[in-house]
């Protein structure tokens, strides 16, 4: 927010172009850094992160304090910092399914085919680990098993992680 602050006090003097790349640069590189490690925070820690997100794009769009920035943020084209933290997950466990993370991460995941025998339509998606506590519930293997679950199925078999990526932002946008 000190860094927000100081950019909001100079941004009459910058274009857009100058003040989206201060605000990437300062702001969202500390937001966003080791997402994947610290998704697995609070909801109230999630909403705080919306919040200097927000102000970020009411600085750029030149909105005062209490106009309405969900449009905004859609002209942007940012995502929220839930749907950021997402694709974040979404990517590693691409990653992990297609053989492109360590060994530790990757024996994370269990197909439900290899779990039991049975053919179901959901047998191609990810077994959840069982968790007692919601602590449990944040855990990278739980999370990223949810958030492979929840992806369309032609998403899923996307080989090029690239691709994958782009495929899954334009589906967040929409």
């Amino acid at each position: 927010m000190y860094r927000l602050i100081r950019i909001n006090r100079i941004k009459h003097l910058l274009d857009r172009k100058t003040l989206l790349l201060l605000i990437n640069a300062f702001v969202f590189s500390k937001l966003f850094y080791c997402s994947t490690v610290w998704s697995n925070t609070s909801k109230t820690n999630v909403k705080r992160l919306q919040l200097v997100q927000n102000f970020a794009g009411r600085i750029v769009l030149g909105l005062r304090k209490y106009d309405h920035i969900s449009e905004g943020l859609k002209s942007l084209k940012w995502l929220s910092v839930s749907d950021k933290l997402f694709l974040y997950d979404s990517i590693m466990v691409h990653k992990c399914m297609n053989g492109r993370a360590p060994g530790y991460l990757m024996n994370k995941f269990t197909r439900r085919s290899e779990v039991h025998d049975r053919n179901t339509r959901y047998n191609k998606d990810l077994n959840l680990p069982r968790c007692r506590l919601k602590t449990g519930q944040r855990s990278f293997a739980y999370r990223g098993a949810t958030c492979w679950n929840r992806l369309p199925k032609d998403l899923k078999e996307v080989v090029n992680t690239g691709t994958f990526k782009k495929r899954l932002v334009n589906m967040l946008l929409t």
